[in-house]
């Protein structure tokens, strides 16, 4: 019976079709509550999401496919934004990436909006910024903008500092803006183990959803 070649997919995936991205290690924080087993909100660790993660490391894949649209497949719902990853066998994440593990597109951007409150325990952005745009709040009569400096954000614990001391006032609503790199964390892995071929390291699937559904 003749056999898929390993290395021709990983050359395939590797110099064609792959996309370069940071892959960041999953781990469940232990700041859980015992009794309802949610996180602890505010978690100077975890900002409340429950997961923190490693730093990252650069590595290639191919994204394979992408829905645009809400569908249903046999293991699940499809969102928008979903997607396929497909791992060669020579990557760093052919043996230990898994569920929650977060996919960060090097080659894909997108803009994002975000409100946050100055000083709330959850004040964090947990997203792969590639760069602010615009921060403002408005005054006491809520009718006029005030323009606010642009932060610096520490992509490891989400924490945002300000020039100066600079920005909105502690406790004030503000909206802030930007553009990141396109962010994933692992949904599942796809049974796509090829028996046939008796452990030989084809290509792996894993089912992607958009980081800003994390724990919806």
């Amino acid at each position: 019976m003749p056999r898929l070649n390993p290395a021709a997919f990983n050359g395939f995936l590797s110099g064609n079709i792959g996309q370069f991205m940071n892959w960041r290690k999953g781990h469940a924080c232990p700041c859980f509550n015992p009794q309802s087993g949610a996180a602890q909100p505010g978690h100077p660790l975890c900002g409340g999401k429950g997961w923190i993660w490693d730093a990252p490391l650069k590595t290639k894949a191919g994204l394979t496919q992408q829905k645009v649209e809400r569908a249903w497949a046999q293991f699940g719902q499809f969102e928008p934004g979903d997607g396929i990853l497909t791992i060669p066998g020579d990557s760093v994440m052919y043996d230990f990436c898994g569920r929650f593990d977060r996919i960060e597109l090097l080659n894909s951007t997108d803009a994002f909006k975000l409100l946050l409150v100055r000083g709330a325990p959850n004040e964090r952005i947990f997203l792969p910024v590639v760069k602010f745009t615009r921060v403002f709040h408005l005054d006491n009569t809520e009718t006029i903008q005030i323009e606010d400096v642009l932060p610096v954000l520490d992509q490891t614990t989400g924490v945002l500092t300000w020039p100066n001391n600079d920005g909105p006032p502690l406790g004030t609503k503000y909206s802030i803006a930007g553009v990141r790199n396109t962010d994933y964390y692992v949904f599942d892995n796809l049974p796509s183990d090829r028996n046939e071929h008796f452990g030989a390291r084809l290509p792996r699937k894993l089912y992607m959803r958009r980081f800003d559904l994390f724990s919806r």
